[in-house]
């Protein structure tokens, strides 16, 4: 996994690139408060580590634009 972030300084932006491997993919569900539940992506490499978190709704909004385009990297989707 591939990890490019831009955030702005003070006086200028800053970029970072980094090359790590996801370690671990949680998904954390919550019965009693369903708009909190999240999918945990833990990655990690010699230098740095961290944890992406997605919520429901973004994790639909990302299938959702890449579903139609799996075809042409020929993935076989599992139903």
């Amino acid at each position: 996994m591939n990890i490019k972030v831009k955030t702005w300084g003070k006086e200028s932006s800053i970029r970072f690139e980094n090359k790590n491997v996801i370690k671990e993919i949680n998904i954390q569900e919550d019965f009693m408060s369903p708009k909190s539940e999240c999918i945990q992506i833990m990655f990690s490499n010699k230098e740095s580590s961290g944890i992406i978190e997605i919520s429901r709704a973004e994790f639909d909004k990302l299938m959702n634009s890449v579903k139609p385009r799996l075809d042409a990297f020929k993935f076989k989707i599992m139903r």
